[in-house]
């Protein structure tokens, strides 16, 4: 047959197991033959129709019902945003994000950090328990007497060990912390050492308030404010007052400075040397101290070894106290310091062109406002070489 006939007035088929083979007779002859049952027209199954989702029908004789094929393309999803239809089925399908929520955290400046790494926003708070390897606290003192072992005044912090501390109690009155068997301990204090010094008559005194009964000895080095000495010793020594407040030594050197004469006024203090040398030419004018500065009996000397002019020594309110001419030596001596300008005791002393002994004085210069009266002067000095006097204008 090639197309569908019902086939009517059959017999009933009975319990047919699929293994006979049933003809099929058609105008007395044989058109096919079939195994298996043979259902009746009346109330069976003629065709299969394929609902939705599916494809593949009607089927009336055989045929493939299949899924219908959808958009979704197969593989893989992360957070996948889904669509299902009626019949179950995914109609779309797509990679998704978490839209809210905490994503990435940081530790902040509370110490704590995250099981992994991550960086961001949301920033951890509370106070982390001991517990859990905090303190419990908020303040730096709270935190540290939640760890701290001690329990009592006075109570001190040492180690038993690697990274490890216990409590030592505070000790007895009188006792002093020291080491035994490794550790620290309270221990009484020795009964034998100086507890107390003074510095006796030497001037010395201890860096904190003593008294009692060990006296200082020795001597006080330079080094330390002292002499070093107790008696004067020569060459180097300390300089050593007698009974008298006499000082004997070798020698005493001044101080002494040279100047070029400049005409530029040169103001002397109490820390100027006190002797001067003026050399060159044309002169030079010297101011002496404030008096007031100075002790009475100081003296400055004034060298002039110009080959012209003059030394001008003023005082300290400037008026002239001595010229000292070219080749001149003067010294001031200061007697009365009760005012700036002070009063000046001036005294000079024989230039290198003069011979003074015990019998004689040379002196090849001129020799103004004196009276002679000595011995006849010879020619070769000025005079006449004889002692005659001069009676009316003739010898």
């Amino acid at each position: 047959m090639s197309a569908q006939v019902t086939i009517t007035n059959l017999p009933a088929a009975g319990a047919l197991t699929g293994s006979e083979v049933v003809p099929i007779v058609q105008n007395g002859q044989t058109v096919r033959t079939t195994s298996g049952a043979i259902g009746a027209t009346a109330g069976g199954v003629s065709s299969v129709s394929t609902g939705t989702g599916l494809t593949g029908g009607p089927i009336t004789t055989t045929g493939t019902i299949s899924l219908a094929t959808t958009a979704v393309t197969a593989g893989s999803y992360t957070l996948a945003n889904i669509t299902v239809n009626a019949q179950g089925q995914i109609t779309s399908a797509s990679n998704g994000s978490v839209a809210s929520g905490v994503t990435t955290l940081s530790g902040g400046t509370t110490g704590l950090t995250p099981a992994t790494a991550t960086a961001g926003a949301v920033t951890l708070a509370g106070t982390l328990n001991v517990a859990n390897g905090g303190t419990g606290q908020t303040t730096a003192g709270a935190a540290f007497n939640a760890l701290s072992p001690i329990t009592s005044t006075g109570d001190l912090i040492v180690g038993n060990g690697a990274n490890s501390a216990t409590r030592l109690g505070i000790g007895t009155n009188g006792y002093v912390l020291t080491v035994s068997g490794g550790t620290a301990v309270w221990a009484a204090g020795a009964s034998t050492g100086v507890s107390t010094f003074s510095g006796g008559t030497t001037g010395l005194t201890p860096n904190t308030p003593t008294a009692g009964a060990v006296a200082l000895a020795g001597t006080l080095a330079v080094a330390n404010g002292g002499t070093g000495v107790t008696a004067s010793s020569g060459a180097n020594s300390v300089t050593l007052r007698d009974a008298n407040n006499n000082i004997t030594a070798n020698g005493y050197f001044n101080g002494f400075t040279t100047v070029a004469a400049s005409g530029t006024l040169i103001t002397l203090t109490v820390a100027s040397t006190p002797v001067y040398l003026v050399s060159g030419s044309g002169g030079q004018i010297i101011k002496l101290p404030d008096a007031t500065t100075l002790p009475l009996g100081t003296i400055f000397s004034f060298n002039n070894n110009q080959s012209s002019g003059a030394i001008t020594v003023n005082n300290n309110s400037s008026t002239l106290v001595v010229s000292v001419p070219s080749g001149g030596y003067t010294t001031v001596v200061l007697i009365a310091n009760g005012t700036a300008a002070g009063t000046w005791d001036r005294h000079d002393q024989s230039p290198s062109n003069v011979s003074w002994s015990t019998n004689t004085f040379d002196y090849p210069g001129s020799i103004t406002s004196a009276t002679w009266n000595g011995v006849i002067v010879a020619t070769n000095r000025g005079g006449t070489g004889t002692a005659y006097g001069v009676t009316g204008g003739t010898f």
